[in-house]
């Protein structure tokens, strides 16, 4: 049985780090866009918590434990040289699809790829983490319970052929704060049945995106911690 989660993370730069730090299996981390907004969104992600980390140092009326703060802060590996960070990692592969072509033409070709790689099947079980899948469906004529299962079958069809595990996540807007477009909320919005230039809010007969991924899919409880473990 594949082990295939929705996992609610806040930030991108949460799932970064959580993906280089806290597991050993290899893994394969889908970006569901560019690489400009990828590294956009990371450094908004991290200046908030720069600054998050200088106000409760600042609050505790401490002027060293501030200084400290910031420098930690300034030197954070991942603001300055995240894709070299990514690159350089020996277990981590990095992909780009910004449009839903890109990834289930990735994902096809992973199918034959990663059965004759030796030195990935050497390392374990690998965890294919995806991140914003349902964002780059709201903006496409494919937002629809049609469009999405047939991409998240593809995705679970892809982690068993593999035998790896498949995460998805869908991260807060870092840049526009509160954005209704993305975040963890989008898997409560609401679909057509048919794919089709029909929007959610045209009065056609709907299911919840939540609904359609529970067909392949556990969602992992909202009130967890944001940690992530691949």
């Amino acid at each position: 049985m594949v082990d295939a989660r929705v996992h609610p993370v806040a930030w991108v730069a949460d799932l970064v780090d959580s993906i280089l730090n806290n597991t050993s299996r290899p893994a394969i981390l889908v970006v569901c866009s560019t690489r400009a907004r990828f590294l956009e969104q990371l450094s908004a992600g991290l200046s908030d918590q720069k600054r998050e980390a200088q106000t409760e140092a600042s609050s505790e009326n401490s002027e060293l434990q501030c200084l400290e703060t910031r420098a930690h802060a300034d030197q954070h590996p991942l603001l300055t040289k995240t894709i070299g960070v990514l690159a350089n990692s020996s277990r981590v592969r990095l992909v780009f699809c910004p449009s839903l072509e890109h990834f289930r033409a990735y994902l096809s070709s992973l199918q034959l790829a990663q059965s004759t790689d030796r030195n990935v099947a050497a390392c374990g079980a690998t965890s294919i983490v995806v991140l914003d899948l349902v964002a780059l469906h709201y903006m496409s004529s494919e937002f629809s319970a049609q469009g999405l299962s047939r991409t998240l079958a593809l995705t679970v069809e892809t982690a068993a052929r593999t035998e790896s595990s498949i995460m998805l996540c869908e991260c807060e807007d870092a840049v526009v704060l509160r954005n209704p477009n993305r975040g963890h909320r989008l898997w409560d919005l609401r679909l057509p049945i048919l794919s089709g230039p029909s929007r959610p809010e045209d009065g056609a007969r709907q299911l919840s995106a939540r609904h359609v991924a529970k067909r392949w899919f556990r969602f992992e409880d909202d009130t967890a911690t944001m940690g992530v473990v691949v």
